[in-house]
């Protein structure tokens, strides 16, 4: 039933490990499995406390129990037989080809490239693929971007995972009251050129530029036959 090869997987807590938070519900995904979030507390400093995760941060403040606790951005759910499995990120982060990527960090990269340019990055669905393709909403009042020239110098600028796979470009970004993006609405309207009325790209992998998404482009992206 369970498959170990696949990238999701991360294995069953240790024997030794126990919740000191108990999961808040998210639903219930196709499989079943009821998704959320817990703290697992291990005696001692463990190099691990969840089999199959390598990638953990240790708080730096220690409780009075002198007990070590993981803090991790997963969202993790697990089965009926205990076995847990990755399912989103939390926060300014997506996960995308097994990567963690900092909108933050992408944000400032393109704005810097763009002339201090507003953008807005976050992370989309995409079907048929793990985790969360990265996509920019860039402010463009004219519209005119040399979109060859600009994934010349993300090569150089961003590791292959954290370049964004689709651009949107926007008259203006609309801001919150504490200047943050409101990118819920992005996120939600996606890159579906039939919702998205503003002029929308992807990363063709096998030109190595940005091309039009038109929606014969987005009907192959949506069926898997368009690499990403």
């Amino acid at each position: 039933k369970h498959f170990l090869a696949l990238t999701r997987f991360l294995g069953r807590p240790l024997s030794t490990s126990r919740r000191t938070a108990m999961p808040e519900p998210m639903g219930r995904d196709r499989a079943g499995l009821s998704g959320g979030s817990a703290a697992l507390q291990c005696g001692g400093i463990p190099a691990v406390p969840l089999l199959g995760i390598w990638r953990l941060a240790l708080h730096p403040g220690l409780h009075q129990d002198h007990q070590a606790r993981y803090l991790v951005s997963d969202v993790l759910v697990m089965d009926e037989l205990g076995y847990l499995y990755f399912r989103d990120r939390t926060g300014d982060t997506f996960r995308w080809k097994g990567e963690n990527v900092s909108t933050t960090e992408v944000e400032g990269t393109l704005s810097r490239l763009l002339d201090m340019a507003d953008v807005a990055v976050y992370g989309v669905e995409v079907p048929g693929t793990e985790g969360r393709a990265g996509m920019a909403a860039m402010a463009s009042p004219t519209g005119n971007c040399d979109l060859e020239r600009f994934a010349q110098v993300l090569e150089k600028e961003l590791p292959l995972y954290a370049r964004p796979i689709f651009l949107r470009l926007l008259p203006e970004l609309h801001k919150t009251g504490t200047y943050k993006f409101q990118k819920t609405e992005l996120r939600k309207e996606g890159f579906d050129p039939a919702i998205v009325k503003d002029p929308l790209f992807y990363l063709d992998a096998r030109k190595g530029r940005y091309v039009p998404l038109d929606q014969e482009a987005y009907s192959r992206i949506q069926a898997g036959e368009e690499k990403l």
